[in-house]
């Protein structure tokens, strides 16, 4: 079972620095040497060839696996399989750890593409065909997949109390909101209802195709997609579908 995160990243000799120094495998596509100081040698270079030297150097994806099935080798195999399905012309680098109790991939992309230097851009459809390849690779290699979205642990009402009387960051507020109605709709309008059920008091709204959010400390919404990829419209909308079943 093999879930995806993504980011954006401005800084990627940082990022590599880091995952290098705690890289149990590491292995490289379209690459010519694995080591840390190449590889940043060789990815700035085909920025400055492309004149693409400014905002996001590059995008850096986790690609965690269950605890017990895959080896840190095999973990490093199917992230170098995913990274030559989803972009064969791009470079990339997959940084295996086993440093968080569970063995994960961090895959860092060069943002040019060498074949014609235009810089990558992660939208959601992007990031769930990344999401598509990951199951059908795990399924390939006899690996469980994600059937349905993780849950948080579930809380009572009474312990989010607890939990927003500790002051809470607002979006920790947010999610923890959200995930203990959600579990109760199955639509938006009926999501809106139970968060603003005056002990939660969460304002929410569509807006151009997008659901934001708001406690009344903050001074404006937020979307679903600041809160993460399990709070966005489309992600929220497929629970909801569920749950109308």
């Amino acid at each position: 079972m093999a879930t995806i995160k993504h980011s954006a990243t401005k800084q990627v000799n940082r990022l590599i620095n880091y995952c290098e120094k705690r890289a149990g495998v590491t292995s490289s596509h379209n690459l010519i040497a694995d080591d840390r100081k190449s590889v940043q040698k060789q990815i700035k270079l085909t920025r400055e060839m492309f004149n693409k030297t400014g905002g996001v150097e590059g995008h850096h994806f986790i690609q965690s696996f269950k605890p017990g099935e895959v080896s840190p080798e095999k973990a490093n195999e199917l992230g170098l399989e995913l990274v030559k399905r989803m972009h064969p012309k791009r470079e990339a680098v997959v940084y295996t750890h086993t440093d968080k109790g569970h063995i994960h991939n961090h895959i860092i992309l060069n943002s040019p593409s060498i074949e014609d230097g235009k810089k990558l851009s992660v939208t959601r459809k992007h990031y769930f065909e990344w999401q598509r390849q990951n199951d059908a690779i795990c399924k390939e290699n006899g690996l469980s997949i994600v059937t349905e979205k993780k849950k948080q642990i579930n809380k009572t009402l009474a312990e989010y109390h607890i939990m927003v009387k500790g002051k809470l960051p607002f979006k920790t507020h947010l999610r923890a909101a959200i995930d203990l109605t959600k579990v109760k709709c199955a639509s938006f309008k009926e999501l809106q209802t139970f968060l603003k059920d005056p002990k939660l008091d969460i304002d929410s709204k569509i807006q151009k195709g997008h659901y934001y959010f708001k406690t009344k400390e903050m001074t404006r919404f937020i979307s679903g997609k600041q809160l993460g990829n399990e709070y966005t419209k489309e992600v929220l909308d497929q629970e909801f579908i569920k749950r109308q079943k």
